[in-house]
């Protein structure tokens, strides 16, 4: 505990495929773990994709197998929502949270 100045993550966090399928408990532990590890005032820089995340993709999978099979099940898991991580990020215990999304 209260180990590190700074913490990276890239591409390590953002999939929703823990508890109950949204991920949700699975990303605030982890938002946890590492606001643990951070010395006080320390950084947290991370990467990830988001929930519009291949949208493309997981549309074209859907109808397809919709005009196959007559319905479908998800070949993609389901990203965290930019709008989700703040929150979750502030439930962790971080403060003075930037949040940037880019294309």
């Amino acid at each position: 505990e209260n180990t590190f100045d700074l913490v990276l993550s890239s591409l390590t966090s953002g999939n929703r495929s823990g508890t109950g399928g949204d991920g949700s408990m699975d990303s605030c532990f982890t938002a946890l773990s590492i606001h643990q590890v951070l010395k006080p005032d320390g950084v947290f820089i991370g990467a990830m994709v988001g929930g519009e995340t291949l949208y493309e993709l997981r549309c074209s999978l859907q109808l397809a197998e919709m005009e196959r099979e007559g319905g479908f099940s998800p070949h993609v898991s389901p990203y965290t929502a930019v709008t989700d991580l703040g929150n979750l990020l502030g439930q962790a215990g971080f403060t003075m949270l930037t949040v940037v999304r880019t294309f």
